[in-house]
């Protein structure tokens, strides 16, 4: 499945922005189901590495929002992880590549779980550079 990430009043990451500067607009993604109990659990991303910051909320069974989301933009392919109790080398990537000249200074981004995975095998995200392995900002939901 190929993860969805968009970004309130934002542009796609990984595409750079328009010339004048302005990112363009995009909408939350598709909503799931409302059934796990999970929903509405939060997680506050800790930060590790590139200033990452955010309040990640299970909106759905499939969907999380990251709320003030801070990053760098920079690395090199970075991506939201869904692990389970802090792990997050499991190949659960939830999001396309985070990279974004200029970064993220409080937007809202949406994650979505692959297929065939539930809020069961997932209890926190991460913002997690792929190739090297390293958590940049990581939170358990609660």
């Amino acid at each position: 499945m190929v993860a969805y990430v968009s970004m309130e009043g934002g542009g796609t990451p990984g595409t750079p922005a328009p010339p004048d500067g302005e990112i363009p607009a995009s909408t939350a993604p598709e909503a799931c189901d409302q059934t796990h109990p999970r929903i509405g659990q939060i997680a506050e991303l800790q930060t590790f590495f590139h200033d990452v910051q955010g309040t990640a909320q299970i909106i759905d069974d499939c969907t999380v929002e990251i709320r003030d989301f801070v990053f760098d933009g920079t690395g090199i392919n970075v991506q939201i992880y869904g692990g389970l109790g802090g792990n997050y080398d499991l190949d659960i990537s939830m999001s396309e590549n985070l990279l974004l000249p200029g970064g993220y200074d409080g937007e809202t981004i949406y994650a979505s779980l692959p297929s065939g995975t539930t809020w069961d095998d997932v209890d926190g995200v991460s913002v997690w550079c792929v190739p090297v392995g390293i958590d940049f900002g990581s939170g358990q939901f609660r």
